[in-house]
């Protein structure tokens, strides 16, 4: 029994290091053509300026590196791992292990186990660098290329509650460092109301600052009370229980999954929707397991093939399709989950419950017969 547990275990070291090798060298050549791409899109959108040298628009398409890497994932996992089954088929290894009563989930197994880390870690590690990492590349394409530090944005409206006190807060203009760090405002307007609604106090600001400190910083303000002379302050700052925040229509692929549920109550005390939020934190914590539902696909059209079976070719070309067409499933169902046509958990999770069953259902099949 030891004897065969260490012979699975060289044969799972042998299947793993296989399916790493496919993965990176797959995702590196995909990562190398984006980046390429990006880099030759910047030279264009630059041409009419000469002191943005190559090395310094290369840097700029860097800073979008961790971002790509996310979106080329479930590329790169099936193209690794059709490969490796692929190769295994090829080889007639897989023939060997098959004959020796290796089961087929024995053989998947290290693949599954290594994509399931590969989601977590670009969950847990890689989009909290590329939330960064992307939020430094607008505020440098804002600079460079239009000579803006900060995209103006709309107006905005907030509501919350802190202890007695409402207050409803209305700017004229708005902008954002890209990290939900600091939020600038301008033509401020708070109206400030007791908890049961009866109206306290109008302020008129002509700029603010929220910052992660629980208060708005108000600059040239002017204070209204019933009952009183309006007062001016240079400046006042004002308690609130919104931690940050971000334009309501700004995207969530911009902030990192540890910042995600703190941003969710911060809207939700502000009064903002956070269904787009909610949505894509589900995603996020549902993407491993999409990840896993693409090896079993890809094992699914790959494991059978014999080298000298004419429809291999054909196999495998049908596999790289249903992956795709599944894949833009998932994308599908996330647009109209942003819609709310979808409810969120469906929208979030059928993707990877529907292609998981479809690869378990065929693996199955294959194993039984």
């Amino acid at each position: 029994m030891c004897k065969a547990r260490s012979h699975l275990l060289i044969l799972h070291t042998y299947i793993g290091r296989h399916f790493l090798v496919d993965f990176g060298a797959v995702l590196l050549m995909i990562v190398a053509l984006f980046l390429l791409f990006d880099t030759i899109e910047l030279l264009r959108r630059t041409a009419a300026d000469p002191d943005l040298s190559l090395a310094v628009l290369f840097g700029l398409a860097l800073l979008k590196l961790p971002q790509m890497v996310n979106t080329v994932l479930p590329f790169s996992v099936m193209l690794g791992s059709m490969v490796v089954f692929w190769q295994l088929s090829r080889s007639r290894e897989l023939i060997v292990i098959r004959a020796v009563g290796v089961s087929a989930w024995q053989f998947l197994l290290p693949v599954l186990l290594i994509t399931l880390l590969l989601g977590l870690g670009n969950i847990t590690l890689l989009n909290p660098l590329g939330a960064a990492l992307y939020a430094r590349y607008e505020i440098l394409e804002n600079v460079l290329l239009h000579g803006t530090h900060l995209p103006l944005a709309a107006d905005l409206w907030l509501h919350e509650r802190v202890g007695e006190r409402q207050s409803v807060l209305h700017a004229g203009r708005t902008n954002h460092d890209g990290q939900m760090q600091r939020l600038y405002l301008c033509d401020v307007s708070i109206f400030l109301f007791q908890s049961w609604g009866d109206f306290v106090a109008r302020l008129e600001a002509s700029s603010g600052l929220l910052w992660n400190e629980h208060y708005y910083i108000l600059y040239n303000v002017r204070i209204f009370k019933p009952g009183y002379k309006p007062r001016n302050l240079d400046i006042l700052y004002l308690p609130t229980s919104i931690e940050s925040v971000q334009e309501n229509f700004s995207s969530p692929e911009r902030v990192s999954v540890w910042l995600l549920p703190s941003a969710i109550r911060s809207f939700e005390t502000a009064g903002l929707s956070t269904h787009i939020y909610r949505l894509y934190l589900q995603t996020l914590v549902a993407s491993p397991f999409l990840l896993c539902a693409i090896v079993l696909v890809a094992a699914a059209f790959v494991m059978p093939l014999n080298h000298r079976n004419a429809k291999g070719g054909a196999r495998i070309v049908g596999g790289i399709s249903v992956g795709f067409l599944l894949y833009f499933f998932s994308k599908i169902t996330y647009a109209l989950g942003k819609l709310a046509i979808l409810p969120l958990e469906f929208a979030a999770w059928s993707p990877p419950l529907i292609m998981g069953s479809l690869g378990l259902a065929a693996v199955f099949h294959l194993e039984e017969g």
